[in-house]
């Protein structure tokens, strides 16, 4: 934040207490049963505070470049969107923002590859000592990322030509592109408060921003109703893959 800006602090403050809420509203709709009026509450409450704070992330990123910052927020208002549309009837401007919000992940996987490139292709500054093994990672970790929501793109596409989706198949996407915003409670602070680690702090970023994609699945697992997991939609497999979603 930018102390000289009087603006700041009007977007940083009710972003970091939305931040912080969202982590309550979260957990209890992932803690109570799936569909019931608490879970439908909690998840409204998550839904908006995320939001406003993926707003105001991105607002204040204008006022100090930070790349984390916007990819955060794009993930919460994509994550968000296509999880709460997922469950809703695909009709008129709705279907229109569904479309549109099925592009952010293509956005998001051409930064990524940018960013893998980017590593691959310019060397550090001779000034700063870079492990090999972190050399080799980094590129490999974004084309992951890239991957990851290129998968997630086609997913949109396919689930946008269908005309009838059926039940098992929008409980999943909503579980995962939910599961998705909900990585954000964890990455964002750790990347703006975390403690530096390993020497000089060279592996607080690589940890920190790629490490909460590993809770996707646990997340998306934890979010899907009971009825799923256990396999009682007339046959549809329990788990189809996070790509196939």
């Amino acid at each position: 934040m930018l102390e000289s800006d009087p603006f700041s602090p009007l977007v940083y403050w009710p972003h970091v207490v939305l931040g912080i809420t969202s982590v309550f509203f979260a957990a209890i709709a992932i803690a109570v049963r799936k569909g019931s009026a608490r879970h439908r509450q909690a998840g409204w409450a998550f839904s908006a505070a995320m939001s406003v704070a993926a707003v105001t992330a991105i607002a204040f990123s204008f006022v100090r470049f930070a790349p984390p910052a916007l990819f955060s927020s794009s993930v919460v208002l994509y994550g968000v969107g296509a999880g709460v549309l997922s469950l809703r009837r695909r009709e008129g401007s709705l279907r229109l923002l569904q479309r549109a919000l099925s592009f952010v992940p293509i956005l998001i996987a051409l930064a990524a590859l940018a960013a893998a490139a980017a590593l691959a292709l310019v060397p550090p500054p001779p000034e700063v000592e870079v492990p090999l093994p972190l050399l080799i990672a980094g590129p490999l970790l974004f084309l992951a990322v890239a991957a990851l929501f290129a998968a997630l793109a086609r997913g949109d596409f396919r689930f946008l030509r269908e005309q009838t989706p059926g039940k098992p198949r929008r409980y999943r996407r909503h579980a995962l592109r939910m599961a998705l915003a909900v990585t954000e409670v964890v990455r964002a602070p750790l990347i703006s408060f975390g403690p530096p680690l390993g020497e000089d702090g060279i592996l607080s970023f690589p940890v920190y921003f790629f490490g909460p994609f590993f809770l996707i699945p646990l997340i998306y697992f934890l979010a899907m109703p009971a009825w799923l997991k256990s396999g009682e939609a007339g046959g549809e497999p329990q788990l189809s893959g996070l790509a196939a979603e």
